[in-house]
Formats: structure tokens, sequence, C-alpha cells
């Protein structure tokens, strides 16, 4: 007699779904921290241009009018623009405010370095990156969850484990 798995009480098909189970249930765990460490990185890397922009602020103008050639807007407002993307943009994602608006604010910005003035394959790791809190949201460790949770309080929680 041949035995057949999908008999109830299967010994080897109830330990994978165990298995499955546990790792599917800290993966899911791990999404809101990953989620907060995505957004903290490419925070860091905006805030750091934008700050040095800031603090040399003669040579940024000087780099906007003559090397960054970026197309339909003067230099200086573009100057401006940009450094306020970068700045406002890294505090709006680090604290998960207003989360995907600051991160398509940002790949824009890194769509019009791409083709406007260097082609860099980082370029192509902080889209990827960004693309993540735009498509699946801040996660629970943000401001945009505590507001949504005031606002709506019957939402289920975005990074919540079912039981």
């Amino acid at each position: 007699m041949q035995e057949n798995c999908e008999v109830t009480g299967c010994p080897v098909r109830g330990a994978i779904k165990k298995i499955c189970g546990f790792s599917c249930c800290w993966l899911k765990r791990l999404t809101c921290p990953l989620n907060l460490a995505i957004r903290l990185v490419v925070a860091d890397i905006f805030w750091k241009s934008g700050t040095l922009k800031l603090a040399t602020w003669s040579s940024t103008l000087d780099l906007f009018a003559n090397e960054y050639k970026v197309p339909l807007l003067p230099p200086a407002i573009a100057a401006y623009l940009a450094t306020g993307v970068e700045i406002g943009g890294s505090v709006l994602l680090a604290f998960g405010l207003a989360t995907r608006f600051a991160g398509l604010a940002l790949l824009c910005l890194v769509g019009v370095i791409e083709f406007t003035y260097s082609h860099d394959p980082d370029h192509i790791y902080w889209a990827l990156l960004l693309l993540v809190p735009i498509c699946y949201g801040p996660g629970n460790l943000s401001l945009d969850y505590l507001i949504s949770l005031k606002c709506c309080p019957n939402n289920k929680a975005s990074c919540t484990i079912e039981k």
C-alpha cells in the first residue's frame, strides 16, 4: 500500500507547514525595520549632498551655472530646487512623513542627475531603493503610519502579523 501525503495528519507535510509558517512569520516581522533602514540609507545619501551644497553655496551656484546643465531652468533656480528636494526629501523620508511624495521627488531628482549630468551605476541603486517606500509605503515605523492611526483607526497595520 502506497502512502499518500495528502492524508490529513501526514507528519512530513505538517513539519513543512510549520517550518514555512515560522519562516514567513519572521520574514514579515523584518519588513518594517528593513523599510526603515532603506529609508534612512537613502535619506543619508541625499542629506549629505544637500548639506554640502548649502555649506559651499557659491560653489554650488557656480557648478549649476557651468557644469550641471539642467534644461529648462536657470542655474540659480535649479540649484535652489535641487538643494531643497535633497534636504526636504531626505528629512521627510527619514521620518516617514509624506513618504511616497518625498520618494517620488527624490526619484525625479535622480532621473535629472542621471540624464543631464552623470551616468553613474549608483543612480540605479538609489532609484531601486527609492521604489520600495514609493511602492509599499513607509511601514509602521513612520509618522505616516501614526497619522493614519489617528485619521483611520479601523485601518489594519501594514506590517502586522496575522495570528
